[in-house]
């Protein structure tokens, strides 16, 4: 379950809760050559492993509605072939409840724990978790997953490209 009020008062820093947080790498993604935001991989010591801590930091380039990228992540791990429709319609909910709407220079990290739970933060505010290991495991493929729609935001997370 989403837990964002809970977590409200929480103002680390999120790339603290990855152990030697260093860049892995970064990607910028584009709609039709508009810039939309800009990707940032952290992981120990600068490696990323799936089934350790790292963290996700994307910045904002344009204003960008909270609803619809709940849905669009939804609709992601669902073309990966997740076809739990009720767990899937339980993770839309949580990610509406706790993903607010952006604006240019906005700053969200999405921090894997040593748990395996999922915590988002909207610059240094802590706005929600979602404990299902599950859900961190299909949301986090949408960009780093080999089947990932996004092969050239994959390649440059992992600073391969």
């Amino acid at each position: 379950m989403a837990s964002a009020h809970a977590a409200a008062a929480d103002t680390r820093e999120p790339l603290t809760l990855v152990p030697g947080a260093r860049k892995v790498g970064g990607a910028r993604l584009k709609i039709m050559l508009v810039p939309v935001f800009d990707l940032t991989l952290y992981g120990p010591q600068g490696q990323w492993r799936a089934e350790e801590p790292f963290a996700l930091r994307v910045d904002y380039l344009r204003a960008l509605n909270g609803r619809a990228m709940a849905q669009h992540a939804a609709d992601e791990i669902s073309h990966q072939g997740f076809g739990d429709t009720q767990r899937l319609t339980a993770w839309q909910t949580q990610l509406k409840a706790i993903l607010p709407d952006v604006l240019p220079g906005d700053r969200m990290t999405a921090v894997r724990d040593s748990t395996g739970a999922t915590l988002f933060f909207k610059d240094k505010r802590s706005i929600g978790r979602i404990a299902d290991t599950d859900f961190g495991r299909h949301f986090f493929a949408i960009c780093l997953a080999p089947e990932t729609s996004r092969p050239d935001l994959r390649r440059g997370l992992l600073g391969q490209g």
